[in-house]
This record gives structure tokens, C-alpha cells and sequence, in this order.
């Protein structure tokens, strides 16, 4: 059962993601001159940089190699790949 802290940590987390979320669409408006697809390359480094840098802040580097090791064959990287394109679509 989650604590009354951790319900409020999650609440706060979740509006704050929508709330970056919602400002990726004002990004594009900065990027006028571009095409949708580059500016929609432009969200995606911006994500992943952003990402980077929330794991590097909160020194969440561990929990992620400690995932990557549990990959033990071929398969179970084919799976955590395969999601990629979809994602980046």
C-alpha cells in the first residue's frame, strides 16, 4: 500500500510530466521554418537529453545498468529494442 507521501510525490510527478508534456507542442512554434518531421527530431533529442539529464541529477545511473544486466540473451534484447521505432514514429 503506498504512504500518503508516496501518493502525493506520484500526483505531483504526474502533473508536472503533463505539464513538460504540453510544452513539447510549444517547442514546434520556436521552430517555425522547420518541417514537422524535424521539428518532431527536434522533441525526441530534446527528450532524450532532458532524460540524460533528470538520471544524472537524481543519480539514478545504477538502476539502469542494474535492467541492462538482467538482458541475458539475444531474444530478451530483440524485445527491449524492438519497441524503438515505435516510439520514435
Amino acid at each position: 500500500m503506498l504512504t500518503t507521501n508516496q501518493t502525493s510525490q506520484g500526483a505531483i510527478t504526474a502533473v508536472a510530466a503533463n505539464f513538460l508534456y504540453s510544452l513539447l507542442f510549444l517547442f514546434g512554434l520556436l521552430l517555425q521554418p522547420l518541417s514537422g518531421t524535424q521539428v518532431a527530431s527536434w522533441r525526441v533529442l530534446t527528450m532524450f537529453f532532458g532524460l540524460v539529464l533528470l538520471v544524472g541529477v537524481l543519480k539514478q545511473w545504477q538502476h539502469i545498468f542494474d535492467y541492462l544486466k538482467t538482458l541475458k540473451n539475444a531474444k530478451e534484447w530483440f524485445l527491449f529494442i524492438l519497441p524503438t521505432p515505435i516510439l520514435g514514429a
